[in-house]
Order: C-alpha cells, then sequence, then structure tokens
C-alpha cells in the first residue's frame, strides 16, 4: 500500500514534485494498489479523481485537536468518534465522483472520504501524529494522548487490512 502524508504545500499549486506523486497514485489506483492520503494526501487524492480542494477558513491555518464522527467502514467496524490532530488551511470541498463521505466533525464537514470502488482512503486529520508533531506546531497537552491513541488505531486499522 502507499500512504501519502501532509504537506506545507497547496494541492492547487503547481509543482513538479506533485506530478511524480499523482502519477503514483493514479498508477497504483489501475493495480487496485491500496491507498491512504493524510492531510496533504488527502487531498490530493480528492483533486486527482475529480473533487475540488479550497480553502476552508478564508486562508486562515488551524491547528489543533478536534472530535471526528467515523461512519460504519470496512477498515475500522463500526461508527465511532474521537479526537484526532489536525493543522490545515484547505481541505477537501467537494468530493470525487463513486467516493463516498466517512468521516465529519462541527468544523470541517468531509473529514474522511473513500471510494466506492478502488481500495482509496483519505482523512484530513493526521493519524501518524507524533509528540514532533505537537512540538512543531507548537499544541498544548490537552486531548493529545487521546488523539495519539485514536488516530495511531485507525492507522493500525489500515495496515492490518493490507494482510
Amino acid at each position: 500500500g502507499i500512504i501519502v502524508l501532509g504537506s506545507a504545500t497547496s494541492v492547487n499549486d503547481e509543482n513538479i514534485w506533485q506530478d511524480k506523486i499523482i502519477e503514483i497514485l493514479l498508477d497504483a489506483s489501475k493495480n487496485d494498489i491500496p491507498i491512504l492520503g493524510l492531510c496533504y494526501g488527502h487531498q490530493l487524492i480528492g483533486k486527482i479523481f475529480g473533487g475540488k480542494v479550497g480553502p476552508l477558513w478564508n486562508g486562515e491555518i488551524k491547528q489543533g485537536n478536534r472530535v471526528v464522527e467515523l461512519k460504519e467502514s470496512l477498515i475500522w467496524g463500526k461508527p465511532k468518534s474521537g479526537h484526532l490532530l489536525y493543522s490545515h488551511q484547505d481541505g477537501v470541498t467537494n468530493i470525487p465522483p463513486d467516493f463516498s463521505i466517512l468521516a465529519s466533525s462541527k468544523m470541517v464537514s468531509i473529514e474522511a472520504i473513500a471510494s466506492n470502488n478502488k481500495p482509496i482512503w483519505g482523512f484530513q486529520t493526521h493519524l501518524e501524529a507524533t509528540n514532533s508533531f505537537v512540538k512543531e506546531h507548537k499544541m498544548g497537552p490537552e486531548g493529545i494522548q487521546e488523539s495519539f491513541d485514536f488516530g495511531h488505531r485507525l492507522l493500525d486499522s489500515f495496515l492490518f487490512s493490507l494482510r
């Protein structure tokens, strides 16, 4: 499987390196190789498969942790909710055709998406976040461990689904 993580770059910017990632993801999709996008990766999946990505808060960067409500999925099972860490200004504003919304929050209506036909998923939040992420983004301690635990369990669920 392939996991595409975050970036300070917008998926709407023109970058040569981004073109290579897009090529890899489209090839993986054609070959049914599982793809997981986190933050930038989520937005890139949204864009390259026909959705729209744009600023969510007039271009303001927001960060912290928020409660995300997940629908039932083959990856994590029954519906659940938990705190997840985020740092972004853009988001998927319209999902691609043949994709479904798997999660939402009070802050972001499209927190996670999945292809209806291919093994492709995207999360706006940082499931992979660690203490380094928290320090780099100068986040306070409130809810951090809960966010680590919930995010890492979801990431583990994706990895175990690859067997």
